[in-house]
């Protein structure tokens, strides 16, 4: 079996020191000793991780795809070049355009990201599984909760669903099962289990490895 990855900082393992040994994709390389092909980078958009998905031949591979914050973004610069583009934080409030950006056109935004990925998995019959990366459940955890409310990442994906049911019926729950249960996205399963944050509120080695554990039933 061969397993290709994708996602932003929380794949590529972040904080970490040394991503290259405990992040979850070359923990899982270990544990069932297969070859992967890993594109995940630090800071990344969902629209960046469709775009690099979309371009591999991922014939003979599983795919695990963690999605990232639907306010990131990407665009192309002057010389040419894919930058990414965070207007929720400093961006977001400096420049007007960006504050009128409507939460309806990041869902569907969003909701469009996961079905293209989805339907191309299954039409070429590429075995796949996504999950949230971060951002629900925030409200028991007082240190990231100071972090994060002034974001509206944090806005639980529950909320988000509300009133768009028949979208997200389009999503198949059994291949993405963290956009129904919070307690199965990446960050709340391992706080739920008593693991920590490092400082920039990224996994630990242990959340990694524990999230490696949780990734083998679904290789399996």
């Amino acid at each position: 079996m061969k397993l290709y990855f994708n996602g932003c900082s929380f794949v590529y393992g972040g904080e970490l020191d040394n991503p290259e040994r405990d992040s979850f994709p070359n923990v899982l390389q270990r544990k069932i000793d297969c070859e992967i092909l890993d594109d995940s980078e630090n800071g990344i958009s969902n629209q960046r991780i469709l775009r690099t998905t979309l371009s591999r031949d991922l014939k003979d591979y599983m795919a695990i795809i963690g999605f990232t914050s639907l306010y990131r973004t990407e665009y192309i610069s002057k010389n040419g070049t894919w930058t990414k583009l965070n207007p929720s934080r400093k961006i977001r409030k400096e420049h007007e355009d960006f504050s009128m950006i409507k939460d309806e056109w990041l869902l569907m935004n969003f909701i469009n990201q996961v079905l293209v990925l989805q339907n191309h998995f299954k039409y070429n019959n590429i075995p796949f599984f996504f999950f949230l990366s971060f951002a629900n459940n925030m409200d028991e955890r007082e240190k990231v909760l100071k972090y994060w409310t002034e974001y509206k990442e944090n806005k639980p994906m529950s909320e988000w669903i509300m009133g768009y049911e028949d979208l997200f019926s389009c999503i198949d729950e059994k291949t993405f099962p963290s956009l129904f249960d919070s307690g199965l996205v990446f960050q709340d399963y391992c706080l739920n289990r008593g693991n920590d944050t490092l400082p920039d509120f990224h996994p630990t080695k242990e959340s990694h490895q524990l999230w490696a554990d949780y990734l083998m039933d679904k290789i399996r």
